[in-house]
């Protein structure tokens, strides 16, 4: 019986540390594909052929302006609920308005906000923004910031996290602060943006 017992154990073992080995020759291939990118703050990421490093930069910019009325709107309800709601409670917008240099109507456009945005709060109004700022002329042409955020429009500034970007400004991370300059009854508005993001540039 112990005969047995050693010889079963024996092959245990032997079965044991093959699948083990066979297991950890494979984990050196998956970690050939990851590099540090950026050695103080230990951050990794996948497939990545150079270092980065890190950047801050501070964007000016106006939402000018958001239509909702008259022919041309840039903004449009698509979804709501079958009765009225206090606060314009769950009522859902598209976007794609103009991101323009100066606050007047004429003022040279530098890109597109486009997004959702819809009224969450039963108390004030106050707005779920999943936002995509494009840039389509200077410096940042062709990359964009993405915002996820609460905006309580009653507020005279509003602070909103950025959660991610693209081209430029991959990796973002940051903020914006959201400033009504006008609004009229009919929910037309122009709104400044200051926006503060920190992300990663690929070095040469």
């Amino acid at each position: 019986m112990t005969d047995i017992v050693t010889i079963f154990g024996t092959r245990l073992f032997i079965w044991f540390t093959q699948t083990f080995h066979d297991c950890y020759d494979a984990i050196p291939v998956m970690h050939q594909h990851w590099r540090t990118i950026n050695p103080k703050n230990q951050l990794c990421a996948g497939v990545l052929t150079s270092y980065l490093q890190c950047a801050f930069c501070d964007i000016h910019f106006n939402n000018n302006p958001n239509i909702v009325s008259g022919k041309s709107p840039t903004a449009v309800q698509i979804a709501g609920p079958a009765t009225s709601t206090s606060m314009g409670f769950g009522v859902m917008n598209f976007a794609d308005d103009a991101l323009t240099v100066g606050q007047d109507q004429g003022s040279e456009v530098i890109g597109r906000a486009q997004g959702l945005y819809a009224p969450t709060s039963q108390e004030e109004v106050a707005l779920l923004m999943v936002m995509n700022y494009v840039f389509t002329k200077g410096e940042y042409n062709g990359s964009s910031i993405a915002i996820l955020g609460r905006n309580p429009l009653l507020q005279d500034v509003r602070e909103m996290p950025i959660v991610g970007g693209t081209g430029l400004f991959r990796f973002a991370r940051g903020y914006a602060l959201a400033h009504t300059v006008w609004a009229n009854p009919q929910g037309d508005a122009t709104v400044e943006y200051n926006v503060y993001v920190s992300h990663f540039d690929q070095m040469e």
